[in-house]
């Protein structure tokens, strides 16, 4: 099935102290549905 992937520029991205390893923020973001290849 289709899963959503969401996408921004990379200034709306922020790692806020203490979170974990490869958890961020997005300030603003669209979403897309697509399919996966595999």
């Amino acid at each position: 099935g289709k899963v959503e992937v969401h996408y921004c520029r990379a200034a709306d991205v922020s790692k806020p102290r203490g979170f974990p390893p490869g958890k961020v923020l997005l300030k603003q973001w669209k979403s897309v549905r697509v399919y996966p290849k595999e």
